[in-house]
């Protein structure tokens, strides 16, 4: 029970108990004892039990201090005393439990909902994985070569046989698996290309070919940034664009011609060569000359 102390302080019940500690002490006990009750703040209109709670040791005692002990209760229709202030102390400690509640009720419900966030955000995560290796599958399967023939029931018939063709730049392979290599990578590759705004789909042959050859993310992030400096933004840059540059990168490296560094990276490499034009080799500086004694 919270216990106000300036106004318990300045009440005349409290005054009145410093000269009879027996009142102090038993309308304590008889505010203590009615905020556990049901309804709190109340007690039973009884006078032996009223003894008992006031902790008095015999009835005598309690009639001589009952009127004062029992100063501010009050009788209510349902037959039970209250006392006003325990009433009210009650009903605040009441009010502030109903709002803690509320606001572990929100914080529970805002903890479950960013769980439930993460968890739809893997999902998806996962189902856009999924679907990446089931399209490139998918893809690849229409891909094989298929034949489809008509027959009288004779024996006889015609048989069509189409056949996929290699890019240009792909070298021959034979090997019939080659086409259903590393699904996932191909996806990977068409979802960074669609991040950087380029338009692809993932059975494309130069995705295709790309994920054969293990042509890195940084050596395509490489070839768009120099792809960029001709074709800037919203400007597209179309996959047989790209593919000249990303194989020239991939074959001589970040100093394929083409390739545009950076301003420091210019400035640094001018003065790799001027230093080497002085010192005739690309060994540290080495000044010439010989001793000669002063004085």
């Amino acid at each position: 029970m919270p216990l106000d102390i300036r106004r318990l302080l300045t009440s005349e019940t409290w005054i009145e108990a410093a000269e009879d500690p027996r009142i102090g002490h038993a309308a304590l006990s008889l505010w203590a004892e009615s905020w556990h009750q049901v309804p709190a703040g109340s007690l039973p209109n009884n006078e032996r039990v009223l003894q008992r709670l006031s902790m008095c040791p015999t009835r005598d005692e309690w009639l001589r201090i009952r009127d004062r002990v029992m100063a501010g209760w009050v009788v209510a229709e349902d037959g039970l005393l209250y006392h006003p202030v325990v009433c009210e102390k009650a009903l605040e400690a009441w009010t502030k439990k109903l709002e803690q509640r509320e606001r572990t009720r929100k914080a529970t419900e805002a903890r479950e909902q960013k769980r439930r966030e993460r968890e739809e955000a893997a999902q998806r995560e996962r189902d856009e994985q999924r679907d990446v290796v089931r399209d490139v599958v998918r893809d690849e399967s229409r891909d094989v070569h298929q034949g489809t023939g008509t027959g009288t029931g004779t024996g006889t018939g015609n048989i069509k046989t189409t056949t996929t063709h290699a890019p240009a730049h792909t070298h021959a392979n034979t090997e019939p698996a080659t086409t259903l290599q590393a699904p996932e990578r191909r996806g990977g590759i068409a979802k960074l290309l669609r991040d950087k705004g380029i338009q692809c789909t993932y059975s494309h042959p130069i995705v295709v070919q790309w994920a054969q050859d293990g042509i890195t993310d940084e050596t395509i992030c490489l070839a768009i940034e120099s792809a960029r400096l001709h074709k800037p933004p919203p400007e597209p840059i179309p996959l047989k664009y790209l593919d000249p540059i990303v194989q020239r990168f991939a074959t001589e490296g970040v100093h394929a011609p083409g390739f545009r560094a950076s301003p420091a990276s210019q400035r640094r490499d001018q003065r790799r060569a001027f230093i080497d034009e002085l010192t005739g080799g690309g060994g540290p500086p080495v000044i010439a000359g010989t001793a000669k004694r002063v004085g």
